[in-house]
């Protein structure tokens, strides 16, 4: 639980808010609609990866590559080096302000 609550409190150092344009938000890409937000986020924000426990939208990854996409589940996004190393950085950062 530490591990989870430090993890949400470094994104939120480093979220930021995005304009979703109208040809992103009209496409429907997940087999739950409902989910499709998360998509048109992710589409318009190009971040380095979409962590999510949600099956809807990890069948999703592979095909989402190619538009820059990179879903992940939590437990390979916590495993990958890369992912320590943005999670560190926004501890840093949050460390000095």
């Amino acid at each position: 639980m530490k591990q989870r609550r430090e993890l949400l409190e470094n994104l939120n150092v480093v979220a930021r808010r995005v304009n979703i344009a109208p040809e992103i938000a009209d496409r429907s890409l997940c087999r739950d609609p409902a989910v499709d937000k998360f998509i048109h986020a992710a589409l318009a924000a190009q971040p380095a990866w979409l962590v999510t426990g949600d099956k809807d939208l990890l069948v999703l990854a592979e095909g989402m590559v190619s538009a820059g996409v990179a879903i992940v589940s939590p437990a390979d996004a916590s495993a990958a080096p890369d992912f320590a190393g943005a999670t560190s950085s926004a501890q840093d950062h949050r460390t000095k302000q």
